[in-house]
């Protein structure tokens, strides 16, 4: 993709942790590994209709920066939304000039 920027490809955790803690102490996990192996940016692709999904990774500073439609999976049609996290200096506008396909 481009020098600096981690894409997570896939988190799920099993309902009945849902609201201990475990996905965000895996999310601060991460990122401190991908940090530690010269991260500027995390990047990842959450579907639309997972509103408890999508919340869960603005509550942990990710921000939209573009959708995209007509994903088919099975018997439906999904919305991806691709997120992004800074880390460090880092910022939005650095991140599109070198991701500029992301750009909404």
């Amino acid at each position: 993709m481009a020098v600096g920027v981690h894409h997570l490809g896939f988190l799920m955790t099993a309902t009945r942790t849902h609201g201990t803690g475990l996905a965000r102490r895996v999310s601060d996990a991460y990122e401190h590994w991908a940090m530690e192996h010269g991260a500027r940016w995390l990047r990842l692709g959450v579907v639309a209709a997972n509103t408890r999904a999508e919340a869960f990774w603005r509550r942990v500073g990710y921000v939209e920066v573009r959708r995209e439609g007509e994903y088919v999976m099975g018997h439906r049609t999904h919305v991806m939304i691709t997120m992004i996290k800074p880390l460090g200096a880092e910022n939005l506008s650095n991140y599109l000039d070198a991701i500029p396909r992301d750009r909404a």
